[in-house]
């Protein structure tokens, strides 16, 4: 059985349909008559309770709809292996609309917390797609741990609606990590992509740690140098396609999500980064045009324009911090996308009060 209701992850052109089930189980996706399986170059995945199946995105749209089937498993002898009596469920499934505003919410910092983003979140009200930007699981130290971040998931969502991920520097922490993407959307075991949703383009970058590669208290455990550069060349082969990507014909917004906010330079980073986010800047700001950077980790609202006293490195528009975390409260953002503008509101989990900011929208289709 389903422990929790489905996850469906934007990533390329592909949903990753994430499911976690009470027990060991092969997992199934059906739509419109086509099973999509969790498998390794022919081996079905039967091992953990975390399954991940990629549907192509124009079938799932189309469809409407899927149906996860899920048959436990007794014991997967090498012949014969035994199996339960399969259980099927199915979901209504709504991809972005692109006859109206686009309402979505991220969430970021959660640090393990469910009820106090779930209250926040739910003050937005309806959403249509969820971001999610990082420190959702603290630390990663297991498949049950990484688990967690799907029941908030499918809380939210039903299975019904579109999420985007990207992670963030406590995800990368504990023993589990090295194996956290087998469990979480990613491209080729890299926390960087783009999707397009409708007329949305988005953009996920990953700063990976918020301190130098060699600080003791990792002791040889990280090494994000490499990873960051290796992104900064992401973004120039993603520039010499930009007719396909933010440039492609339809899309009117264009979103960048990235955990750690790259404007700002962190006094225990001396490895070179800072060289590393004015080129990210760069070259966001000189051909990509973006709309609006979404940022976390601060643990605070804020709004950053580009010539404000935090923009270090020459923003390419807007960005916004945006999840603030206490030991009572805690807040994220929702967003409302339309023609002509985007409307970020910061949301609490114990308050009513809500601050509210606009972009006007004049890179669209630039």
């Amino acid at each position: 059985m389903l422990k929790f209701a489905p996850s469906v992850f934007a990533v390329e052109k592909n949903y990753i349909i994430i499911a976690v089930t009470e027990r060991p189980a092969i997992v199934t996706v059906e739509v419109q008559g086509v099973v999509y399986q969790d498998a390794v170059a022919g081996v079905v995945c039967s091992m953990g309770n975390i399954r991940k199946i990629a549907v192509p995105q124009a079938a799932l749209n189309t469809a409407g709809g899927y149906t996860v089937t899920v048959q436990n498993v007794i014991e997967r002898k090498t012949y014969f292996p035994e199996f339960e009596t399969p259980v099927c469920k199915s979901f209504a499934f709504y991809p972005l609309p692109t006859n109206r505003a686009i309402r979505a919410y991220m969430l970021a910092d959660t640090h393990n917390r469910f009820d106090e983003p779930v209250a926040a979140a739910k003050k937005f009200g309806v959403m249509d797609l969820l971001l999610l930007n990082g420190d959702i699981v603290d630390p990663c130290y297991s498949e049950e741990k990484v688990s967690q971040m799907y029941a908030l998931t499918g809380e939210l969502t039903k299975g019904g609606i579109p999420i985007i991920y990207a992670r963030g520097n406590h995800d990368m922490r504990g023993c589990y990590a090295e194996r956290l993407s087998l469990h979480t959307p990613n491209v080729n075991n890299g926390y960087y992509y783009t999707t397009q949703l409708g007329n949305l383009w988005m953009l996920v970058l990953d700063c990976g740690e918020d301190k130098i590669d060699d600080i003791p208290e990792y002791y040889g455990t990280v090494n994000c140098h490499p990873y960051r550069l290796q992104q900064t060349e992401f973004l120039k082969r993603l520039i010499g396609n930009a007719s396909q990507e933010y440039a492609a014909p339809g899309i009117t917004h264009r979103l960048v999500l990235c955990h750690i906010p790259f404007n700002l330079k962190y006094p225990d980073n001396n490895q070179g980064e800072t060289a590393v986010y004015a080129e990210w800047n760069r070259l966001l700001r000189e051909y990509v045009h973006p709309d609006l950077l979404l940022f976390g980790h601060e643990h605070e609202f804020a709004v950053c324009r580009p010539g404000d006293p935090q923009d270090l490195f020459g923003l390419p528009c807007t960005a916004a911090v945006g999840s603030r975390i206490n030991e009572k409260t805690w807040g994220g953002t929702g967003l409302l996308l339309e023609p002509t503008q985007i409307t970020a509101t910061f949301t609490e989990s114990l308050t009513q009060t809500k601050q509210s900011f606009t972009v006007k929208m004049p890179n669209c289709n630039k």
